[in-house]
């Protein structure tokens, strides 16, 4: 090794600079997002003995719209104060717009068919 090189200029990170350091400022960004977000529990609510387990408790019912007005107000008051469940709201979300839009769209007749044939008899 030559004066000044270091040993992990030879590792698979080191040989790809650019990718190594989108991968540092990848680190960073998400461990400052992190800090910056409340813990789980930090969106107390009163009322809720664990607010975050609670909170997952209603959140299929209150992605239904099926709680009432009470329980629906404490559940957003949490969501609005707990990054931690307002994540998984999100999540959510957005598995029930991709569930809903897969539900829609028609299977073109030609897969139906292909499908049809790879299936074995019984």
């Amino acid at each position: 090794m030559a004066a000044g090189e270091s040993s992990s200029a030879s590792s698979p990170t080191a040989q790809s600079g650019v990718a190594s350091n989108e991968r540092r400022l990848d680190g960073a960004h998400q461990r400052a997002e992190a800090a910056a977000l409340p813990a789980p529990g930090a969106g107390i609510v009163l009322g809720w003995e664990d607010p975050c387990a609670k909170c997952e408790e209603v959140l299929q019912p209150f992605l239904d719209r099926e709680l009432d007005e009470d329980e629906r107000a404490e559940a957003e008051r949490h969501l609005d104060a707990c990054g931690y469940c307002r994540k998984r709201y999100v999540f959510e979300e957005r598995v029930r717009m991709f569930v809903r839009q897969a539900v829609v769209e028609e299977m073109p007749p030609g897969l139906k068919a292909k499908l049809s044939a790879l299936r074995t008899p019984l």
